[in-house]
């Protein structure tokens, strides 16, 4: 029995010296943190972290401009820093960083003090801790494409990607070309059919006026009710002023065309196709509601950063990692700016859904040289017969149960203060089931027991 036990203890204290490794699938993001939590993601830096590559205090913007790509096809750049802050309503234990799927390395050096000013921020969330961050991701020899991604650990041992409003805090790093790579082998020629081969799976196009006439809901600053039969778009009438909005009933327009609605579990990237005014303001955010939650709240919203420019741009919001994405959808509802410096319209051309960022990120880049052509084409849905009866029947009609109507969620107006944290719905990784192996590996060889 002594050595029974002194094995186990043994196996124990191997376990505890484990590196902890997690893939994505099991990481949520601080969007799904389940408490109080605030992030600030402010600079992206290289080499160092004073050697700024994005704007002071413009990290987000920069990166969403480049499409999430850092570019270093020179190899000029041996390490890339991610700064900003981070508020918990619980003790914040350390930042690290994962290069694709590899295993998270942490650093105390990572770890800064919060001042004065961080401190006070933190507490109107209310957050009781709060952590600047400066984590240096290297770089050196990489070739080609890898995925860095940046992680906060907490006092009761859960780790979240770091997230700000739906902007993941790291990019895609992009090196010289690998010569060891193996190339992918070019696709057999098809025939050209008119449809993009990346086509979403579920989706609004604004190719006829009115195509959705219960779609749009005017709110506030915000209205569609013009649209533009040159360029096939609706208009959306934005005013000048603070917290412009218009909310989308997706969920019932999207009904006659595709009768299974959105499945937030299937299709996790939204994608709007829009021509905006670059002088109105350069971002804003999208709120949604589901199944779920019909009413709409900060801890159901994303940021959204607008290109500076007037051509055609994609809006792609990835929900991959947001827990609170599920069931079917409701309603988008489109804060088109925080403060909208001036008066101006938006061209809307689609609504779209996808599977994957990268099926979404392909199809954008086709629609801009297609247009509408890049759409799969679907048949127009016809009205519903109306039962008439027969002028002599034979036998009484047996009555049918009508299906019954389904009352679309309230449209409520979410908080003013487009900056607040949002609340989700969390997940932990589960590192118990080690433990629990290894203790049953134990009994087996001395107590000849199975379980």
């Amino acid at each position: 029995m002594k050595r029974v036990l002194a094995l186990v203890i043994t196996l124990l204290m191997v376990a505890s010296l484990m590196p902890f490794a997690a893939s994505a699938e099991e990481i949520a993001d601080v969007d799904g943190y389940e408490g109080k939590a605030y992030v600030i993601f402010d600079n992206v830096c290289a080499n160092e972290e004073a050697n700024l590559l994005s704007p002071l205090g413009g990290a987000t913007a920069w990166i969403v401009e480049r499409d999430g790509v850092i570019e270093d096809t020179e190899s000029a750049y041996q390490s890339i820093f991610f700064t900003g802050w981070v508020a918990f309503d619980q003790e914040i234990k350390g930042f690290g960083y994962r290069i694709d799927g590899g295993e998270i390395v942490f650093n105390d050096e990572f770890t800064r003090n919060a001042e004065e000013a961080v401190v006070e921020a933190a507490a109107t969330v209310p957050c009781d801790y709060a952590s600047r961050y400066v984590i240096g991701i290297p770089t050196a020899g990489l070739k080609g494409n890898h995925t860095l991604n940046t992680f906060v650990k907490l006092a009761d041992g859960s780790v979240y990607m770091i997230v700000r409003q739906g902007q993941e805090v790291g990019a895609i790093y992009k090196g010289p070309e690998d010569p060891d790579a193996t190339a992918t082998p070019a696709p057999e020629a098809t025939p050209e059919t008119g449809e993009s081969e990346n086509a979403p799976g579920v989706w609004l196009t604004f190719d006829e006026e009115e195509k959705y006439p219960d779609l749009f809901n005017n709110g506030h600053g915000m209205s569609a009710d013009e649209y533009d039969e040159e360029k096939k778009c609706q208009l959306i009438l934005v005013d000048a002023g603070g917290d412009p909005y218009i909310a989308l009933n997706i969920g019932g327009a999207i009904l006659d065309y595709f009768e299974d609605g959105v499945d937030c579990d299937e299709y996790k990237v939204l994608q709007l196709g829009v021509k905006v005014n670059p002088k109105a303001g350069n971002s804003g955010q999208i709120y949604y509601t589901n199944e779920n939650e019909g009413n709409f709240n900060e801890g159901m919203a994303v940021a959204i950063n607008y290109k500076q420019t007037e051509e055609f741009q994609a809006l792609t919001v990835n929900f991959t990692r947001t827990k609170k994405w599920s069931g079917l959808l409701g309603q988008i509802r489109y804060d088109a700016f925080g403060e909208a410096t001036d008066e101006s319209d938006i061209e809307l051309y689609y609504v779209a859904f996808f599977k994957t960022k990268d099926q979404a990120d392909a199809f954008a880049k086709e629609f801009a040289e297609k247009g509408y052509d890049a759409f799969p084409v679907i048949a127009t849905p016809t009205p519903k017969p109306t039962n008439t009866p027969s002028p002599t029947p034979t036998s009484t009609p047996e009555e049918t149960d009508e299906p019954e109507a389904t009352t679309a969620p309230t449209v409520t107006e979410a908080p003013k203060d487009n900056d607040k944290p949002k609340k989700g719905c969390g997940s932990s990784v589960v590192c118990g089931g080690v433990l629990v192996c290894l203790l049953g590996a134990a009994v087996a060889v001395f107590g000849k027991k199975r379980y």
